[in-house]
């Protein structure tokens, strides 16, 4: 196994995922209200490229914040209950696995954020803090790596979806990037 560069994963791997969660929550909450297909053109260089449905770039976008999300809360420390109820601290995984455990401030290695960590909320409501994490895990789980009948999709749900994202972005700016010291990545999305 070749070692990973620090450096690399904090300026370019992580932020990466966190712009893609980012995305995901903007196509969530963009798109909600929509009933049917949209039309849709993409542009780059002001040439058409694609053309075809909203589908064909919200879906994607959505599965894959939903992986991320997933992914990040794995690196942080956090997985859903067997049951899919609540949520827990991973166990260790493989030995390649990247965690938030081979990152080091000047006090130390960083340790996996417990559960009650992750339900602080500092800003907003936090009473679904928990459900909207599990939520995300559970779709990563059932309703985009594996082909399952799936969680409930309804517009609470696509709440839950939304609120998880970016609760999230939220622990890793603070448990990650704020624990070393380092400023947050830029992954807002900016719209017009």
């Amino acid at each position: 196994m070749r070692p990973f560069d620090r450096e690399d994963y904090l300026n370019r791997h992580i932020p990466y995922r966190m712009r893609s969660i980012a995305w995901f929550v903007r196509v969530l909450r963009g798109t909600r209200g929509w009933r049917g297909p949209k039309k849709m053109e993409v542009y780059i260089d002001g040439k058409r490229c694609i053309e075809g449905t909203h589908y064909g770039l919200t879906n994607p976008s959505i599965e894959i914040g939903i992986i991320y999300s997933r992914v990040l809360l794995e690196f942080l420390g956090l997985c859903a209950n067997p049951a899919k109820t609540g949520l827990v601290q991973t166990k260790d995984r493989k030995a390649d696995t990247i965690r938030i455990t081979d990152f080091a401030s000047d006090t130390g290695p960083l340790q996996k954020i417990t559960v009650q960590e992750a339900l602080v909320c500092r800003a907003g409501p936090c009473a679904d803090t928990e459900l909207s994490l599990v939520t995300v895990l559970a779709h990563a789980d059932k309703a985009v790596a594996h082909l399952t009948p799936g969680p409930a999709q309804d517009e609470h749900t696509i709440e839950l979806l939304a609120f998880g994202g970016e609760r999230v972005l939220e622990l890793m700016s603070h448990h990650l990037y704020g624990a070393l010291g380092r400023e947050i990545p830029d992954y807002k999305i900016k719209v017009r």
